[in-house]
This record gives structure tokens, sequence and C-alpha cells, in this order.
């Protein structure tokens, strides 16, 4: 595909700053190794948020060329794009581990599935997994943002916020001054295929078939990987994934034909005995 002569538009705002970075360098690189630009000169990413989930899922009619987000995100349920079919993150978003108080950690060590869903899960309202836990019958206490969450948990209003690996440890650290008591819980790992695609404008049928042998060429080569440990690897590790039981969640978001129903993430099929 010959280089556009103007510049690619990409939206990666509403996630956090480490899932940010990542998304942003391997959209980069892959739109340079499969030369639709010749230069990072010709991508403008937009880091900025959107207010509601309309607004969110209006991105292209904005003019965005691209973005990333989960499959089958409601958000662009009725939006007119293509989506790449390969994931881009090897499942991370649905591996969840739960920020709350340290001085409760101890009593989480022998808790079961059961014993998790009484458990007060803390979500702001507009984030997908709200739904996700709700339909899987956990105590779900909603809320107005990331902040809030944080607060109720810090305050004992909320028990539990379930974070992805990838960001959680980061998420910790930039609340350490506000609120220092809270601690990674260490014993419970809640996964559900919440797979991260390339959403591309539907304008872009050549862009996204490119995108796709793009991705499939860095993922053979070793690339994806690299790039992806590079990045979250020392999260992975910290989290001890060894040491933690794998409780496994439906996610209802996906579609009834969805590939994605039954997916596992390769970071914890050892973990769970796959």
């Amino acid at each position: 595909m010959a280089p556009l002569s103007n510049a690619l538009h990409i939206w990666n705002g509403n996630r956090s700053e480490t899932r940010a970075k990542f998304e942003a360098v391997l959209l980069e690189k892959l739109l340079l190794h499969i030369k639709t630009v010749a230069s990072p000169d010709q991508l403008i990413i937009c880091h900025a948020p959107r207010d509601t989930d309309q607004a969110e899922g209006n991105i292209f009619a904005e003019g965005f060329d691209i973005t990333i987000s989960i499959a089958d995100n409601p958000k662009f349920l009725n939006v007119d794009k293509i989506v790449v079919p390969q994931v881009v993150d090897f499942g991370i978003l649905g591996c969840r581990a739960g920020l709350i108080k340290a001085d409760n950690l101890k009593r989480y060590r022998a808790m079961t599935t059961s014993d998790l869903q009484q458990t007060r899960m803390v979500f702001p309202r507009d984030w997908s997994d709200l739904r996700i836990y709700q339909e899987n019958r956990f105590n779900v206490v909603g809320c107005q943002s990331l902040d809030d969450a944080v607060h109720k948990v810090a305050t004992e209003q909320a028990d539990f916020l379930p974070l992805g690996i990838n960001e959680i440890a980061q998420i910790k650290t930039s609340y350490q001054n506000t609120h220092p008591m809270l601690a990674i819980e260490a014993y419970h790992l809640l996964y559900y295929p919440m797979p991260l695609q390339i959403y591309c404008h539907a304008r872009h049928k050549r862009l996204s078939q490119a995108l796709s042998r793009g991705l499939l060429d860095l993922t053979q080569r070793g690339y994806l990987r690299q790039l992806f440990n590079a990045h979250y690897g020392a999260a992975i590790e910290a989290c001890d994934l060894d040491q933690r039981t794998v409780h496994r969640l439906d996610n209802p978001l996906l579609g009834h034909g969805s590939p994605f129903l039954r997916y596992l993430s390769p970071l914890i099929s050892k973990v769970d005995g796959n």
C-alpha cells in the first residue's frame, strides 16, 4: 500500500496511561511496518477522553481513522466500522486482579468464587465491565469515575476494584499519595474473554486488510510479544499469577457467534491448568 498523502488520525483516549502507551507504540510500529505511513510524523494521536459512551462510539464520525477497543464493544454496536480480527493484547485486559484495602488482605486467602460474588465489587458506571460482573451474579457497586471507585475502596464503601493486571500496579502507584492504605489482592485472578482489537473507519477496507496481514507477520516474527513484554512484563510478573486461583467468568458483551466466547488468554493457560 502506498503511503497516504494525509495524516492518519488515531483516537487513544479513555484508557490508563499504561495501556495508552502500549497501543500508541503498537499502532505506530504496525503502520510503519505495512508502509501505510513513511514516518511517525504522519500519525496524529489524540489522547483526549470522551465524556459519554455515545461520544466514544462516535469517534469515526469525528474523522478518526483508527482506534483500539475491546471485542464487540457495545459503544460501537451500531457504528459502521471494520474490525481487524486478530487480538493485539493476548487477552490481558480480561485478566483482573483486585485493588483492596491493605488491612483486609488476609480475609481473601480462602475465598471461593461464591465468596467473591458476595464482596462489593466497584466500577464506574460507564465501564463495560460493570455489566459483566452483574450478569455473573457479583455484588456490584456503581460509581461516577475511577477516582470515585478508588475512594470507595479506601473508605470501605466497597471492597474490591478489579483492574487489568497490565495496569493495576500503575494505578495503585498513582493514588499512593492520596490513598496509601491500598494494596493489590494476592490470591485470586478473575478472568473473562475481553480481547482488544483494532477498529478502523468503514472507508478503510484496504487499510484494515493490510493491518491484519501486518499484525500476523509481526506476531509470527515474535515482535508483538516482545513489545507486549517490554510494556507489561514487569507488571505481569509482579502479580505472581502462579500463586493465584483463577475464577472464570462469562462475557455477555460478546455476540453469540463471537470467536472469542471461549478465548483463553495464553497468559493464564498454564496457571489455569490448560
